[in-house]
């Protein structure tokens, strides 16, 4: 079922105003949903795949720690390959970044009129995960034997495709881009090196920040041990590793513990371990591009906030290593890309500054009075109830840009402007308000003390609890005078 988008931003902004345990509940709820047989066939179900991805967005973005995912032989065979999974692709596809979106696209043309031998081990593999009562020997065999099928298919694909245009558009068209076809290649070459990342997921755990000198010294063996039967496969594991850390860029001292070892090994493969700083500073430099050229786009405070508190964590974890090491390379292209960031942290600031000046409507002056002075369009402001909750998100991002601007080594007076210029600009336009109230009556006073308390609402990181409770009680009296 296809939703407008419209419909979408509401479904969206209905999760993302979910308190935690209900927005939990709800996603296991439809996680459910979505599983039941004839599901993707009735034309009034729900549309379970873009809610379950709002949600999990709107989870994610809260750092709140999802449900665990229900198994069927899809997810089964796809969870190996989870490290190297991202959202969705951006302007470009990376080598080994496979997005989620594909993986329906990619199942489904696996699956689509699959040989029996195909069919008949996903069929069996759904069957034992949804039976409690399977004995995990049973259902590993059965997994194992599913992959086996699986990765035969996706290299019938990929190896007959390979030096056909023609047939490789047609699987281009099955699978709806470009894109979606590289991440099936992508899971060919990786399919080969599995055992070897199984082997460093056991050294690595899934929430872990930093290696530890044990961990570091289990990864160079892993690593010179997969090295030696086959590079590509070590190449894998590293990469894979950056995806598996909480903290991507503490992969960096992985890089470093192999590259200043003194094995002659290590320096035989010193290529394929310089990968893995390369795909690091892809990350940071894609990151900090991106938001320069949403600059120019539709802001989004909540949004900008996130990006660019992870952006400079990124760039903070890895100059510690580069640091450490006086790595001065590493330290020269971590501060380039933090100018980019800087440079769109004002364009940003500039961007919530405008927005807070949209949320605050004026009209001129009526009556006598030949002064042509703006006031207050509290008839137009107290409809906007939909838009408190954006413009709050702005004026959070300013309140917290004094730290951002100090860790990105920006410019600290032009922030300091816009940030006086938006807190001015709230506090004028809050008492105005006040005078407002006190001269309208009936439905118009209604009117205005609603348009105080949507400014009063998404003003509050910005304007101190004294002078906000001060305003109110002024709200307060006003609204009483006769």
């Amino acid at each position: 079922m296809k939703v407008s988008a419209r419909k979408r931003e509401q479904l969206s902004a209905f999760l993302g105003g979910l308190p935690n345990a209900a927005a939990l509940k709800l996603f296991s709820a439809l996680e459910i949903g979505s599983t039941k047989p004839g599901s993707s066939k009735r034309g009034d179900d729900l549309p379970y795949t873009e809610i379950l991805d709002d949600l999990r967005r709107r989870l994610l973005e809260r750092k709140v720690t999802l449900p665990r995912r229900r198994i069927d032989a899809r997810r089964a065979f796809f969870m190996p390959f989870e490290d190297f999974f991202i959202s969705a692709h951006g302007r470009r596809k990376r080598p080994y970044q496979i997005a989620r979106t594909s993986l329906i696209p990619i199942w489904s043309l696996l699956t689509r009129d699959a040989p029996p031998g195909l069919s008949q081990s996903v069929a069996r593999l759904d069957q034992a995960l949804l039976n409690h009562n399977a004995l995990p020997g049973e259902i590993d065999a059965l997994s194992d034997d599913c992959v086996r099928n699986m990765k035969e298919r996706i290299a019938f694909f990929c190896e007959g495709a390979r030096g056909d245009n023609a047939r490789t558009q047609q699987i281009i068209t099955r699978l709806g881009s470009e894109q979606a076809f590289d991440d099936l290649r992508d899971l060919h070459a990786l399919s080969d090196s599995l055992g070897a990342i199984a082997q460093m997921r056991k050294v690595v755990g899934s929430e872990t920040s930093a290696m530890t000198q044990t961990q570091l010294y289990e990864l160079r063996a892993l690593f010179l041990k997969t090295y030696e039967t086959n590079t590509q496969s070590a190449l894998h594991v590293l990469l894979a590793l950056k995806g598996r850390l909480d903290k991507p860029w503490s992969a960096v001292a992985v890089y470093y513990h192999l590259a200043d070892g003194a094995d002659a090994r290590l320096v035989a493969a010193r290529e394929t371990i310089s990968a893995l700083p390369e795909a690091l500073f892809d990350d940071i430099e894609d990151l900090a591009c991106a938001m320069e050229r949403d600059g120019a786009g539709e802001f989004d405070g909540e949004s900008a906030l996130a990006r660019m508190d992870y952006f400079v964590n990124y760039a903070e974890g890895l100059g510690v290593h580069a640091r450490r090491v006086g790595d001065n390379v590493f330290l020269n292209r971590i501060e380039a890309c933090r100018e980019i960031a800087a440079e769109a942290h004002e364009r940003f600031c500039e961007q919530a500054l405008a927005h807070l000046r949209k949320a605050t409507p004026v009209r001129k002056a009526q009556g006598s009075s030949k002064l042509m002075s703006l006031r207050p369009d509290f008839a137009k402001i107290s409809r906007f109830g939909g838009f408190v909750g954006e413009t709050h998100q702005s004026a959070t991002f300013l309140a917290a840009g004094s730290g951002l601007v100090e860790r990105l080594g920006g410019e600290q007076m032009h922030f300091d402007v816009i940030l006086t210029q938006a807190r001015g600009h709230l506090e004028t336009y809050a008492n105005d308000l006040v005078v407002e109230i006190r001269a309208a009556e009936g439905s118009e006073r209604d009117a205005a003390r609603q348009a105080l308390d949507n400014v009063l609402s998404f003003s509050d990181p910005l304007i101190n609890c004294e002078k906000l409770g001060l305003i109110r009680d002024r709200a307060s009296a006003a609204a009483l005078s006769v």
